[in-house]
């Protein structure tokens, strides 16, 4: 089979695209795809499976035990109800991918396609990150919790195309999830930056790039003394519930000792999911505590961040219609110079992200060349 050498994601004016958010294990498998229903993520893919649910398939179909030849063959009879769906059109994009040029995906062709997708995986095998390239996605950045971290390190996994950073989904609930991360009454904040150091400095020798914050939940910001946050971690370590006011004063008190430890390292933060009523009064606090490394925030309101003086990366919707995402350049561009943003945020879980991805990079680029 020819090498596919076309990358689709063409960058005009800006560095939009050729790095990429992701969530998961898949993006550092050296296992390659062995068919077409593992490569499209049947069974595994959420929302995938979703529609294929409300097509009236049968869970056997979807999650359960039929040949995954059955599956693909179930996606390709329901597929023609998608009229106008995002899924659609990004089939088409892996397909291409795959073979290098438009191949129809559709019950008609199915036992050809299933045939020739099978014997181009054995004489060439394609692992995510191989598919992820030739839609031109040049760097992974997996989002990987501390307990998959330490189930990484001892392989050699990284690379210079794959920059993972350790993803904390709850700071709150970070001091029970890690099993080494225990604090004494007697010094309960020393003990908090020494656990975190200790857990950073793995990652840092291991290929970490960066931390990123969920703070999905965190609706207002609380401003922390030396000893309060310490005390409720090690109450919340004993079984105690923490009032509302103390988990925002432990969110805040983790965001300093991250944002200390980031900078001893040269690490990036990117906090998502922030709050607006949190943002500003968050920042200034870290910055004001010398504890603001480089700050990435995942946001709908770029200017807003930019105003803090931090980098945006625009929040985008899987499947977000091409008429809406024309919308959405168009409104960024109005409140902020587009150049500045960082980039796009849509996680990665699939293969199917990843081309719903690369054509919303695509569909951007030819709209700053039309503007251009």
């Amino acid at each position: 089979m020819q090498s596919f050498s076309h990358s689709p994601i063409k960058t005009p004016l800006f560095d939009f695209g050729t790095r990429a958010y992701a969530e998961g294990e898949i993006w550092f498998s050296n296992i390659s795809f062995s068919n077409l229903a593992e490569m499209l993520g049947l069974g595994k893919h959420e929302g995938l499976n979703a529609m294929m649910r409300m097509s009236g398939v049968e869970e056997t179909l979807i999650t359960g035990g039929a040949s995954d030849y059955d599956k693909l063959n179930a996606l390709a009879e329901v597929s023609p109800l998608w009229v106008g769906h995002p899924y659609v059109k990004a089939i088409s994009g892996l397909m291409r991918a795959l073979f290098g040029k438009a191949v129809p995906f559709d019950i008609e062709n199915l036992p050809s396609l299933w045939m020739k997708a099978t014997e181009a995986l054995r004489e060439e095998p394609i692992t995510p990150r191989v598919l992820a390239k030739r839609l031109g996605i040049q760097k992974m950045m997996p989002a990987l919790t501390s307990e998959v971290w330490m189930t990484l390190i001892d392989r050699d996994i990284f690379s210079e195309e794959t920059l993972p950073c350790l993803h904390i989904p709850d700071p709150v609930s970070l001091w029970t999830a890690v099993p080494s991360f225990a604090v004494t009454q007697a010094s309960a904040t020393v003990d908090m930056s020494a656990c975190m150091s200790a857990v950073m400095d793995t990652c840092a020798h291991h290929g970490c790039s960066g931390v990123m914050v969920s703070l999905q939940g965190s609706e207002a910001f609380s401003r922390p003394n030396p000893y309060t946050p310490g005390q409720a971690v090690y109450r919340l370590q004993q079984g105690e519930s923490l009032s509302l006011e103390n988990c925002r004063l432990v969110t805040s008190q983790t965001l300093r000792i991250i944002g200390r430890a980031c900078m001893e390292r040269g690490f990036t933060l990117t906090l998502t999911d922030v709050s607006p009523t949190v943002l500003t009064p968050l920042i200034r606090y870290l910055r004001g505590c010398d504890s603001l490394p480089k700050t990435t925030i995942v946001t709908s309101d770029p200017g807003a961040v930019l105003s803090e003086g931090l980098r945006p990366l625009l929040n985008i919707p899987s499947c977000a219609p091409l008429a809406g995402l024309t919308s959405l350049w168009a409104d960024v561009a109005s409140s902020m110079p587009i150049g500045r943003l960082e980039g796009l945020y849509m996680p990665l879980k699939g293969m199917l992200d990843v081309s719903l991805y690369a054509s919303a990079v695509q569909h951007l680029n030819c709209w700053i060349t039309e503007q251009s």
